[in-house]
């Protein structure tokens, strides 16, 4: 029997982010597994750069007034500070107050007006529905503090606690006093019936934070197929995390393909688009590429996917190492909805998971930063950069495989029976 449905997002259309695709698209799989539905998100909506989404009719709305750091920001193309913005000590200082208790829950996104009408705004729907199902997602973390003190107040309710990345991820450490956040961060998920997020490499570290975790894999969006570029391309559309994306590889093994003459310069281009580009264009100087290379810049998400379907490889980055691998970002879910092969390279070490799924859907190719991958990096560009001269065709993904592991249904089905209702 379904249960009315309280869903906490800052995140969600018309805010234009990666962000948003995960809680646009569960909120979907709510509607319809329910008739009541509220929605709590932010107003600033109405001032960051916009996306525009049908909203399920059975889904009631209400925008929490938020005066944060993001309230001030015009209305742009991004949401986000470029990298090299973030590079300066004070920025990477502020950025880790930002994420951390105690100051989290006062200067983070949301912010304290935020939490006060979501607590007021969920109180008054909850007391209608004490026994309703609330869906917070990280991040911000204000949305899980709602969630929280509304299950304190709410005892018969049921609270999953969604990451779609980690709070305290052992890679980037974008937070302070560590040993305060893994305590609040149990404090607050112990009263969480499920917490769930994208990967296994993720629930690894959650569970040294909560016992109750499950893997809530994406599910992706079907679109009608595309031509490719007249010329081969190797595109890539996002961000670089400061120095923990790196597409050099590439760039080097393009390098000595060209200079060894095995691939036509006229017949070949790489593409970027995204808040990065003066970083990508300087590695691609480094490379003396610019004579192939487009940066396209800051573009719409339609126009980002309709790159990632024209392209003969879709180049993915992350990074891994022994603590922290998984990061299924809503890039990967982006290129498979493509249906173009990807290219993925890991900064550190191989990553299991990502082995896993690039041989069991035959995604593309998977290579680490090692100088030891060079060579056969090389020989796979190589091989599909002849296949397309003979061909003219790009080579593409299964899509009824993909469509079929890939199911918002499926994983919302699984934590509803994981939830016991």
């Amino acid at each position: 029997m379904s249960r009315p449905i309280l869903l906490i997002h800052y995140y969600y259309p018309p805010i234009a982010s990666i962000g948003v695709i995960r809680n646009y698209e569960m909120s979907k799989q709510w509607a319809k597994w329910s008739n009541n539905i509220c929605l709590l998100t932010t107003s600033n909506a109405q001032v960051l750069a916009s996306e525009k989404r049908p909203i399920p009719d059975k889904i009631h709305k209400v925008e929490l007034t938020t005066r944060d750091y993001r309230t001030t920001k015009s209305r742009s193309t991004t949401n986000h500070l470029v990298e090299s913005k973030k590079q300066s000590w004070h920025k990477q200082l502020a950025i880790k107050a930002i994420n951390s208790f105690p100051f989290l829950p006062i200067i983070g996104e949301g912010g304290k007006r935020y939490f006060a009408e979501g607590i007021k705004e969920g109180k008054a729907f909850l007391t209608k529905n004490p026994k309703a199902i609330i869906y917070s997602s990280f991040r911000p973390y204000a949305d899980h503090l709602i969630a929280h003190r509304l299950k304190k107040l709410f005892p018969k309710s049921l609270w999953v606690a969604d990451f779609r990345d980690l709070h305290l991820d052992p890679l980037y450490k974008h937070y302070l006093f560590e040993k305060r956040q893994i305590e609040v961060n149990k404090r607050i998920l112990k009263h969480a019936d499920l917490v769930t997020t994208v990967s296994e490499g993720l629930a690894t570290q959650l569970r040294k934070l909560s016992q109750n975790v499950h893997v809530l894999k994406a599910g992706i969006e079907m679109f009608p197929p595309q031509s490719a570029f007249r010329k081969f391309t190797i595109s890539y559309t996002g961000s670089l995390f400061l120095d923990e994306r790196d597409p050099r590889p590439v760039m080097k093994a393009v390098s000595e393909l060209l200079a060894e003459n095995k691939i036509d310069q006229n017949q070949f281009q790489l593409i970027y688009a995204g808040k990065d580009g003066p970083l990508f264009e300087a590695q691609i100087r480094e490379h003396s590429l610019e004579s192939i290379f487009s940066n396209k810049g800051m573009i719409s998400r339609d126009e980002a996917l309709n790159i990632q379907q024209k392209s003969h490889l879709n180049l993915l980055l992350t990074a891994s190492s022994k603590e922290y691998s998984g990061i299924l970002t809503g890039k990967f879910y982006e290129y498979l909805a493509a249906g173009r092969k990807m290219l993925l390279i890991i900064k550190g070490n191989m990553d299991a998971e990502f082995e896993q799924l690039f041989r069991r859907d035959h995604l593309g190719y998977i290579y680490t930063t090692n100088k030891a991958d060079m060579e056969a990096l090389k020989s796979a560009i190589l091989d599909d950069y002849q296949y397309w001269q003979k061909t003219q065709q790009a080579k593409s993904l299964d899509m009824e495989l993909i469509k079929n592991n890939y199911r918002w249904e499926t994983s919302f089905n699984e934590m509803i029976r994981t939830l016991g209702i």
